[in-house]
């Protein structure tokens, strides 16, 4: 049995994403703003960019789940993702915490109000 590595977390504060490495990929927490939401998040490379996926999220109660109204996707392994489009993809683990903590204060509105600001 081999110890899993203790997920990194960040709650309401200040983040200063320049102090993270670029390569310090895997698990990340997060909880929005409101306090009513948690994610985690896997950060890991694919080709050449970074992508974030979606290890677990609130669910979206009576809202709608469409993939392209929630901005995720799905990869060939079924693995659920932030869906970012290409020329903004993110090229180092601060852009993909940066895009993360973007997502799900996003994704925590929309799942409160209906209202998602594009």
């Amino acid at each position: 049995m081999t110890d899993s590595p203790m997920p990194q977390s960040w709650k309401r504060n200040v983040i200063n994403f320049d102090s993270w490495n670029d390569d310090a990929f895997g698990i990340f927490e997060f909880t929005p703003r409101n306090y009513r939401h948690f994610f985690r998040f896997d950060i890991q490379p694919v080709g050449a960019e970074i992508r974030i996926f979606i290890v677990s999220q609130p669910g979206y109660g009576t809202r709608v789940r469409d993939f392209n109204v929630t901005h995720r996707a799905r990869n060939a392994d079924g693995r659920i993702y932030v869906d970012i489009h290409p020329d903004q993809a993110p090229k180092t683990v601060p852009e993909a915490l940066a895009w993360a903590v973007f997502w799900a204060e996003k994704t925590s509105k929309y799942i409160e109000t209906g209202g998602w600001v594009s």
